[in-house]
């Protein structure tokens, strides 16, 4: 008699953590956020509740958002990688689970990843971070409760690798930031005009090089010079982007005109002065970055430092 209850004790102990392990494996499925073919994904969309919806999409290899920029390689592989890597890092404490819920509802980022279907692969709803800043609060579509989620070894919260600053998204956190990137033998011609110094400006010509002033008289340097020059061309990143109104172009006083012919067109850099611009706190002009618009687009601003390097005179090369 003895025997057989305990033989009914050690079966029940067993049912039990048979049902445990079952329910802990289904929570584990219903809570996976990762993707691990990431190779696989396709477009990324991601929505937040001020109405701003941004379209991330694969184009062989390049991807570009809102079917309209090219996307930073930084900014879509630090999200790639999250999509891999995020795991499940704890449960909500019952005691801030109403607030965590209240928070995604009003505030939460939809993400939807799609790969191969036209449905999305995975959906979920992006929150705010712990108290620790080690955490960010997140809900899967099919899903009734918020988790805690984290990337092993990663020391931070999670919503900037979305792009999400303030519970919003931005166009402009995922535009790529470049301005040229020429291999030197694609360049056929650059021609820089200094409107400040006239005389200083200078055209530049490849197979064979040549360097002319603005008189149209050739100057003697060393090739070498040139193509160190040319290099430059190879990785020129603006800034940021501005919202300055384009009305305003014409108050503006122009710096340089930079015009680059190479295998696949041709390009114009327009810089502008931002001297009238004053710093409340120092009341120095702003000599650090300048204006530019690139093909008479948006205007960008671009660091001098950066880009000093290629607006430069005819006399230094001289030197």
């Amino acid at each position: 008699m003895q025997n057989r209850i305990r033989l009914y004790l050690i079966l029940i102990i067993i049912g039990i953590g048979i049902i445990g392990i079952m329910r802990f494996m289904k929570n584990e499925v219903k809570q996976d956020f990762s993707i691990q073919d990431i190779d696989s994904i396709s477009k990324i969309v991601l929505s937040d509740k001020k109405g701003t919806n941004i379209t991330l999409k694969k184009e062989t290899y390049d991807w570009y958002v809102n079917d309209t920029y090219q996307v930073r390689d930084d900014a879509i592989q630090s999200l790639l990688t999250t999509i891999n890597k995020i795991q499940l890092k704890r449960t909500v404490p019952q005691s801030k689970l109403n607030s965590v819920v209240t928070n995604l509802a009003t505030k939460g980022v939809a993400i939807d990843i799609y790969t191969k279907s036209k449905y999305p692969e995975k959906k979920y709803i992006i929150g705010g971070n712990t108290p620790d800043h080690l955490g960010t609060y997140m809900i899967l579509d099919d899903s009734h409760e918020p988790v805690i989620t984290h990337i092993p070894g990663f020391h931070g919260f999670l919503s900037p690798r979305y792009g999400i600053q303030a519970d919003q998204l931005n166009l402009n956190t995922w535009r790529s930031t470049k301005v040229f990137a020429l291999n030197k033998n694609d360049i056929k011609e650059i021609s820089l005009y200094h409107f400040n110094k006239p005389k200083e400006s200078f055209t530049i010509s490849t197979f064979p090089f040549v360097l002319k002033d603005i008189n149209e008289n050739i100057v003697n340097i060393d090739n070498e010079d040139i193509i160190n020059f040319l290099n430059y061309f190879s990785k020129l990143n603006c800034q940021s982007f501005s919202n300055l109104d384009k009305r305003y172009e014409k108050r503006m006083d122009k710096l340089h005109r930079l015009i680059i012919s190479h295998s696949e067109g041709k390009d114009t850099l327009l810089t502008y002065s931002r001297e009238q611009e004053i710093d409340t706190l120092s009341q120095k002009p702003n000599l650090e970055t300048m204006y530019a618009t690139l093909n008479n687009g948006e205007f960008m601003i671009i660091q001098s430092y950066v880009f000093n390097k290629v607006l430069i005179t005819i006399n230094q090369f001289k030197k």
